[in-house]
């Protein structure tokens, strides 16, 4: 990252951010002043400062989002989101298309489809559903335990029949136990990422009467927290 004063009494001192991105800037003279924080690919950030001795400055900047895919402009409309959601198409090793909660972006793998962004939006849903419920903003590894205290996910675990088993409560993200309905893919690893594929299939292009008749216990947690 490029980190430069753009105006001001030191306008023109400049650095780059090390490998864990911190920086140094020295010799400024006394005053106010714009930095800016600039990189590829990434939106460009101004703080204004005013010296008047030795600080220290975190400096936050963000991917450049793009825009939304069709897929996903219902859930974007009709479901509480997190401020400043964004949306980022990357070339990744990961396996899969993410949501990070830290960044507060869905991130798409350049090679998958459009239609698995519905699928990271419903986690971001479930990461507003715990702010709204009060809980402490959730790393990525504390999703699970955070999104099931709240009253969405705790009436998704009694209607559905998910649970954790005694031997894996160190491990909250790991060990639950599924209850399957018969019309309704089974093996999913916990119960955010069942029903956060409910939530894409529930805003998708299917029908909802054969959704209803698939899995009729999710089907009636969503009508009753979707907001559809």
């Amino acid at each position: 990252m490029h980190v430069e004063v753009v105006d001001g009494p030191n306008a023109g001192q400049a650095t780059n951010t090390g490998p864990d991105g911190a920086y140094a800037i020295d010799n400024l003279s006394v005053g106010a002043f714009t930095v800016s924080a600039t990189k590829n690919g990434y939106q460009r950030k101004d703080i204004t400062l005013t010296l008047s001795g030795a600080t220290t400055q975190d400096i936050d900047i963000r991917h450049t989002c793009e825009a939304w895919p069709p897929e996903a402009s219902e859930m974007l409309v009709k479901l509480s989101m997190p401020e400043g959601l964004c949306f980022v198409r990357v070339v990744t090793p990961a396996n899969n298309t993410f949501y990070s909660t830290f960044a507060r972006t869905v991130f798409l793998r350049k090679q998958e489809s459009d239609s698995v962004v519905r699928h990271e939006l419903g986690h971001a849903h479930q990461h507003r559903v715990i702010l709204d419920a009060g809980l402490p903003d959730p790393l990525f590894n504390e999703l699970v335990p955070r999104w099931v205290a709240t009253p969405t996910g705790t009436d998704f675990i009694r209607l559905t029949g998910w649970r954790l088993d005694a031997a894996s409560q160190d491990a909250p993200s790991f060990g639950w136990i599924e209850k399957c309905e018969s019309g309704w893919s089974c093996g999913y690893l916990n119960p955010i990422e069942d029903s956060a594929q409910f939530t894409a299939d529930y805003f998708g292009p299917g029908s909802q009467s054969q959704l209803r008749a698939r899995a009729p216990l999710r089907f009636q947690w969503a009508s009753t927290w979707l907001r559809r």
